[in-house]
C-alpha cells in the first residue's frame, strides 16, 4: 500500500475516534453504557501487560485450532473426492452443521473435553474446519478437462490424478477456506471461553478466559472496549479485584 493510500482509512478512523469522543463528553454518555476513546485508552494501558501475557493462550488455542482445522478439512474433502460414495454420504451432512448455531454447541463440548485447553481448541477447530472443507472439496471439482484426459490416456491411476492435478489446482480453494478458517479459528477460541466463565468463578484458574468476565455480568464497558481493542482477545486474570471499576 502506498502512503498516500493510507491516508483515507486512518482519516476515517480519526473522525470517528473524534467524533465519539464528542458524543461522550457532549452528552454526558454513562461510562457503563459507553466509554470515551480516552477512557478506554487508559484502560487499555492499564491492563497491558496482563492483555499481552494472556494474549498468549488464546492465540496458542487457536493457532492449534486452525492447523487441525485445515487437516481435518483437507482431509475430509480428500476422501470424499477419492471416495465418490463418501461424498453423498457425507456433504449433506456438512451442508446441515453449516447452517447449525455453532455456539450453541460450545456446552456439549465442556461436557465432552472439560473445562481445560482441549474443550476450546475442539470446539475451535469444528467452527473453523467447515470453510476449509468445502472450499478443498469445491477445488477438487474443478480440473482442467484437458489436463485429465491426458491423465486418464495415460493410464493413470485415482491418487495419481489426485496428486499431480486435482490437488494443485485445488490450492487456491483451500486457500481461500483458510483465509476464513483463521478468522473463525480465534473467534471460536474466545467464544469457545464463554461456559467456561459461567463455571470459572468456583475455580482457582488464573486463566480462565474472556468468557468468564461476560458470564459473571461484570464486564464493563470500558473494559469491554479496551479487550476487543486487541486484535485477537484473551483470557483474563480475574484473582485481581476490581475490574472495571
Amino acid at each position: 500500500m502506498r502512503p498516500m493510500e493510507a491516508v483515507p482509512p486512518m482519516a476515517t478512523a480519526a473522525g470517528a475516534l473524534l467524533a465519539w469522543q464528542a458524543a461522550a463528553s457532549l452528552w454526558h454518555v454513562p461510562t457503563v453504557l459507553l466509554p470515551s476513546p480516552v477512557a478506554v485508552g487508559s484502560r487499555l494501558i492499564e491492563e497491558w501487560p496482563h492483555l499481552l501475557a494472556d494474549a498468549s493462550v488464546t492465540c496458542g488455542e487457536a493457532v492449534a485450532a486452525f492447523a487441525l482445522a485445515l487437516a481435518a478439512g483437507v482431509g475430509i474433502a480428500t476422501l470424499m473426492t477419492l471416495r465418490p460414495g463418501t461424498r453423498q454420504a457425507l456433504q449433506p451432512h456438512l451442508v446441515l452443521f453449516q447452517l447449525v448455531p455453532k455456539v450453541a454447541l460450545g456446552p456439549l463440548f465442556i461436557t465432552w473435553f472439560g473445562l481445560g485447553w482441549s474443550s476450546r481448541i475442539a470446539f475451535a477447530m469444528f467452527v473453523s474446519a467447515f470453510p476449509v472443507a468445502i472450499g478443498a472439496l469445491a477445488g477438487f471439482g474443478r480440473v482442467d478437462r484437458p489436463s485429465l484426459q491426458m491423465l486418464l490416456a495415460c493410464r493413470a491411476s485415482t491418487w495419481q490424478i489426485f496428486r499431480h492435478l486435482r490437488l494443485p489446482g485445488a490450492l487456491p480453494y483451500i486457500f481461500a477456506g483458510a483465509k476464513v478458517a483463521a478468522t473463525m479459528a480465534f473467534t471460536g477460541a474466545t467464544v469457545g471461553e464463554f461456559p467456561v466463565g459461567a463455571i470459572g468463578p468456583r475455580l482457582r484458574d488464573p486463566q480462565r478466559g474472556l468468557g468468564l468476565r461476560h458470564a459473571a455480568g461484570v464486564f464493563r464497558a470500558g473494559g469491554c472496549c479496551a479487550y476487543w481493542a486487541r486484535p485477537c482477545t484473551a483470557p483474563s486474570r480475574w484473582s485481581r479485584p476490581g475490574f472495571g471499576a
